[in-house]
């Protein structure tokens, strides 16, 4: 009942086991790769949301505006020449914070 393969027929037999085993892993893998996220607020689009705070830059500096103030409630110590090209180019556009949390949060983050 047990016929004996060629090597060649083992070696092809073998070639179709590794791979599924390497495909089924992959699947798995990418599946349960964690997304990534960015840590700090994104623009928002949704027009009924209300934006309360904004980082951006003035000088070398990172500030917090209060939407609808034309004078900065905060400027940091945050020098934006110390940050790498995506993150200056994010502050330049504006990093809109939703609340006081948001702020604490993106202070640490950019801060450290």
């Amino acid at each position: 009942m047990y016929t004996k393969l060629s090597p060649v027929k083992k070696a092809i037999l073998y070639s179709f086991i590794l791979t599924a085993i390497i495909s089924t892993c992959l699947s798995v893998h990418s599946v349960h790769a964690a997304p990534k996220t960015q840590t700090t607020a994104a623009p928002v689009s949704d027009e009924s949301s209300i934006i309360t705070y904004y980082a951006t830059v003035i000088g070398n500096y990172v500030v917090i505006y209060k939407d609808g103030d034309t004078e900065p409630m905060m400027t940091t110590d945050i020098d934006v020449r110390t940050l790498p090209e995506a993150d200056k180019k994010l502050l330049k556009q504006g990093i809109i914070l939703s609340d006081e949390t948001a702020i604490s949060n993106f202070l640490e983050d950019y801060g450290s």
